[in-house]
């Protein structure tokens, strides 16, 4: 979709604000819902946005809320640019910029290591970054900011000597091998970067000289509180439920989280998990609950949640639990401690800014299924201090985490590091 939009009613002229090109692996996305948050505060504050996405969303267009519908009618989708498209994009690129276009190839092979298997992955980058500059160019657009996207943003950087990018890391998975995620390349080809966390920062500076940590600003995601009103806990909840949400990956645990269960339930505890999530686990998921002993009706796999319906899960929950092995700062945590449900987190990574022991929320160490399961007994043994965890919970999110003011903070990064522009709706 080439369609460009000016201004946040959907069209004409922005001026004093500067124009950009939010650079996405997938929007609208299930598990990155702050991103459609993000551009629509940014519109509403008055900047030129065109966000460019990858690929689409992983529903049907008719499934999207009527939000999402809006952003995807605005968004340009490189996957969905047809051949000759594509191949007009990259000999028009070739012929405007020919020392960045095979920069850009030099790039990509780096990125492949010399490893022949990796190479067509690599040239799917390039010419996908090919694709996405071009659509910025023909847009108006010469900054853009990447979420989930930064392999793809240093290559439209490498080529298209005329753009600028901003790229914001969330971690924690690209600080696993900086070398090969190629991070202190991008730090220097971006005009600046956008960490998550203090954390995120920290890992950054370190694989940059001191005279690049200027580059790097620590940019909290956040929630609307206004969508979550603050209850008290139930006195007596049974069963006691918990929720988690993430998609059904290794790296996010839910093998510990039912052996967790496990154990709950041979202590003789009435306790339920509702799980909110897809991906390839959930079969693999759903026969490991059976080899453990778990009732079915202990464990609910609800599938992929909007973020729409996730309000209706918190409601119902007691308290919300994630045992991951690696989180930047989980949004929805945010959004459980914004709604005052008690939450119980692995100390991973940035989770221990936002979930502080046993005043914003109780911590466990990774993969110890047995530390889960006690911090569940602890919840479930003492309302006093659930509603403690919850009042203080949503008090923390309030006070750091609340969407309008981080992205009135992130909208003031753009404006003091970038120059104000001029876009014209086309």
């Amino acid at each position: 979709m080439d369609a460009v939009d000016g201004t946040a009613d959907g069209g004409g002229t922005v001026k004093g604000k500067p124009a950009i090109a939010p650079l996405l692996s997938q929007f609208p996305a299930f598990n990155h819902a702050f991103m459609l948050r993000e551009i629509m505060a940014l519109r509403q504050a008055g900047f030129s946005i065109y966000p460019i996405s990858i690929v689409g969303p992983p529903v049907a267009v008719e499934k999207l809320t009527p939000d999402e519908r809006t952003e995807y009618d605005r968004t340009f989708y490189v996957n969905q640019r047809n051949l000759a498209g594509v191949a007009a994009d990259h000999l028009a690129t070739l012929l405007r910029h020919p020392a960045g276009y095979l920069r850009g190839l030099r790039g990509a092979w780096q990125m492949a290591g010399g490893r022949v298997a990796d190479w067509p992955r690599c040239l799917r980058y390039f010419a996908g970054a090919v694709v996405a500059g071009r659509a910025m160019e023909r847009a108006g657009y010469t900054h853009f900011h990447s979420h989930f996207c930064s392999t793809i943003a240093w290559l439209v950087l490498l080529v298209f000597e005329n753009l600028t990018g901003s790229i914001a890391i969330h971690g924690p998975m690209e600080f696993d091998d900086v070398a090969g995620f190629r991070l202190a390349d991008k730090i220097k080809a971006s005009r600046f970067m956008v960490a998550i966390s203090d954390y995120g920062r920290s890992q950054m500076m370190r694989c940059v000289p001191a005279d690049q940590w200027g580059k790097i600003h620590v940019r909290r995601l956040g929630v609307d509180t206004g969508l979550y009103q603050l209850t008290e806990p139930r006195p007596e909840p049974r069963p006691f439920t918990l929720l988690s949400a993430g998609r059904l990956d290794p790296v996010k645990g839910f093998p510990v989280l039912l052996e967790a269960m496990a154990l709950l339930c041979r202590r003789g505890l009435e306790v339920q998990l509702r799980v909110a999530g897809g991906g390839g686990m959930m079969d693999w998921l759903e026969r490991r609950r059976r080899e453990l002993g778990i009732p079915d009706d202990r464990v609910i796999f609800e599938g992929w949640k909007s973020g729409d319906e996730m309000p209706a899960l918190y409601a119902r929950a007691d308290a919300f639990v994630l045992a991951s092995f690696a989180e930047g700062i989980p949004v929805v945590l945010m959004e459980a401690m914004a709604r005052g449900v008690p939450c119980i987190a692995t100390a991973v990574h940035g989770t221990p800014e936002l979930v502080v022991h046993r005043e914003t929320g109780l911590l466990v160490a990774p993969g110890n299924a047995e530390a889960l399961a006690d911090a569940v007994v602890q919840l479930i043994e003492d309302r006093e201090l659930r509603l403690r965890l919850a009042t203080a919970g949503r008090r923390m999110v309030l006070e750091r985490y609340e969407l309008s003011e981080n992205t009135r903070a992130l909208a003031e990064l753009f404006e003091q590091l970038l120059p104000a522009g001029e876009t014209r709706a086309s």
